[in-house]
């Protein structure tokens, strides 16, 4: 009689390690061996890099850093105008827009000399022209008397009472320009009459 009771179990039993092993070896009988990464080695080859260029004493604009909008020292830089460029250049034309009509005009401002703007309320006097703006160290100054990066330094008035001084650029209007509410003033060129 205990045969019998155990018979079941003993079944059970062996039909349960039979089919553990049996999926066992149908599970890696059935798996493909892995194959190897076909693996290439190369030589690297290094070469030396030149050397990079040594930076250049003087910079032209955009100066960003250099900047100085707002009311700054002139004792900041020291500003060099050859004789040779204030004998040449005598005005500067400016470019005044007006933010409401969306309109421009061209101003002539005799350089050395404040100037009303007729229709503003301000008065515009430019300080110095330098025909190829440059700067090196705490000077600046012109590389020669060629237009190739026209710059004027301009303080800006209203009501008699100083609101801006800064350095404008023909090539680079964007480069720290006079904002106010209603008007924007550019640098439109230096002039010789």
């Amino acid at each position: 009689m205990k045969i019998k009771r155990l018979t079941p179990m003993i079944m059970v039993i062996f039909v349960v390690s039979f089919l553990g092993i049996a999926c066992s070896k149908s599970d890696s009988s059935t798996q493909k061996p892995k194959k190897q990464p076909n693996t290439i080695t190369a030589k690297a080859e290094t070469k030396p890099m030149p050397a990079p260029a040594p930076a250049p004493a003087e910079k032209q604009a955009p100066p960003e850093k250099f900047h100085h909008g707002g009311m700054t020292k002139m004792s900041d830089f020291v500003v060099q105008v050859p004789d040779e460029v204030k004998n040449t250049w005598k005005k500067v034309a400016l470019s005044i827009h007006t933010i409401k009509t969306k309109k421009a005009r061209t101003v002539v401002v005799p350089i050395g000399e404040k100037t009303k703007i007729q229709g503003t309320p301000f008065e515009v006097e430019v300080l110095y022209f330098l025909p190829d703006f440059t700067m090196g160290g705490s000077v600046i100054t012109t590389k020669d008397n060629e237009p190739k990066n026209p710059a004027a330094k301009v303080k800006i008035y209203q009501d008699g009472s100083p609101i801006w001084s800064g350095w404008l650029f023909a090539k680079f209007p964007g480069v720290h320009p006079f904002h106010h509410v209603d008007y924007r003033i550019f640098l439109i060129k230096g002039l010789k009459k």
